[in-house]
């Protein structure tokens, strides 16, 4: 669908691994099944606030939801509007986690942070799936370094800073297991 404007977003939950460990993974579990249902909510409450979408039937033309990580969810929203509306619900996905986590009898405080990438679905670069997902990828990456709670839209010179980190490291690795260039 040429020209048709669309937004990814990724929320990851910040220091996830840590309730799995100290509460265990019954308790995670209910914690990402509570995330997904306030994501959703954040959603629903999108749509009905005006987003294109809405009332439409083509299933290509409706938010989705979906858990793509042990601790991250994905949002992607076709019949996007704009840089602006883009930045507002990227904050209503990190307000949706403020509320204590109520599991059992221990309540749970979590942050997260999100990256996004707002573009068209035939702009160079966007083509597939993946494409977008590496994206936003590189937008969540730069609002972990930026600390919990954070959110990022995407940039090209993320997803160049993220080749470099892989090449050093790549580089770092080669020269651990071969012995060369270290002293």
């Amino acid at each position: 669908l040429p020209g048709l404007r669309a937004g990814l977003f990724l929320l990851d939950l910040h220091d996830f691994q840590r309730i799995n460990d100290a509460c265990g993974h019954s308790v995670g579990d209910q914690v990402l099944r509570e995330t997904g249902r306030r994501l959703r909510a954040v959603l629903q409450a999108h749509v009905a606030g005006g987003h294109p979408g809405r009332g439409t039937r083509r299933r290509w033309s409706r938010p989705r939801l979906v858990r793509v990580g042990s601790d991250e969810f994905a949002c992607w929203l076709p019949l996007w509007t704009d840089a602006d509306d883009a930045r507002r619900l990227a904050q209503a996905m990190l307000d949706c986690l403020d509320a204590p986590f109520a599991i059992g009898s221990m309540r749970l405080h979590l942050n997260g942070n999100v990256g996004y990438v707002i573009g068209t679905i035939d702009q160079p670069g966007l083509h597939r799936g993946q494409e977008w997902l590496t994206r936003a990828n590189a937008a969540v990456q730069r609002a972990k370094a930026l600390g919990a709670g954070q959110l990022v839209a995407f940039a090209d010179e993320q997803l160049s800073a993220m080749v470099r980190r892989h090449e050093v490291h790549q580089a770092l690795e080669r020269a651990l297991h071969s012995g060369q260039g270290l002293r």
